[in-house]
């Protein structure tokens, strides 16, 4: 089930637990109003079943907005790239995409800002020596992406990329902002 659906809560997975399991000894009428039984709990668990359950539900709408725009990164600054989201429905799926051209990536430290003022940090000095930094990042590599689930965030949302050494320089090529409603 988690391997199907890596964000699902506890509590989530304990609701699918329950909804897949068949009633065993129907006949003797033993389950109660909300299909436990003193004697065989909810039933014989449908392992099949609950996979299928956990599968996410396939947003019905999702939208990309993004900035495609090179904005410079230099020694010991911030730089920063925006884009504009005018959708006013509650967020089922938060995905950030990042390109980023830069000859040491483990000097950057990239953050996301939401209308709401919220940040999230997407990349904290990782990677080393590695050149350009292409990424997607989701509630399951970014879990604080998953705070934005059930809210509106209408309005600007910001890349923030900051160098914290020196030598080394690029540019943000691309920011993108997809959102499942």
């Amino acid at each position: 089930m988690i391997a199907r659906n890596s964000g699902l809560r506890w509590d989530e997975v304990k609701d699918i637990l329950k909804r897949c399991c068949t009633r065993i000894d129907d006949v003797g009428n033993e389950y109660d109003a909300n299909g436990h039984s003193e004697q065989y709990g909810y039933g014989r668990l449908g392992a099949s079943k609950a996979v299928q359950l956990a599968v996410p539900p396939t947003p019905k709408y999702a939208v990309l907005h993004e900035a495609r725009q090179d904005v410079a990164i230099q020694d010991h600054k911030t730089s920063k790239i925006r884009v504009e989201v005018g959708d006013t429905r509650a967020l089922k799926v938060v995905v950030i995409h990042v390109d980023i051209e830069h000859t040491y990536i483990g000097d950057l430290v990239v953050k996301v800002k939401t209308p709401s003022g919220a940040a999230v940090t997407l990349h904290n000095r990782a990677g080393g020596t590695t050149n350009n930094l292409r990424q997607t990042y989701d509630s399951v590599n970014a879990p604080g992406l998953a705070a934005f689930i059930g809210t509106i965030q209408t309005g600007t949302w910001i890349l923030e990329v900051k160098d914290t050494a020196t030598a080394d320089k690029g540019k943000i090529v691309r920011f993108g902002v997809e959102l499942a409603l």
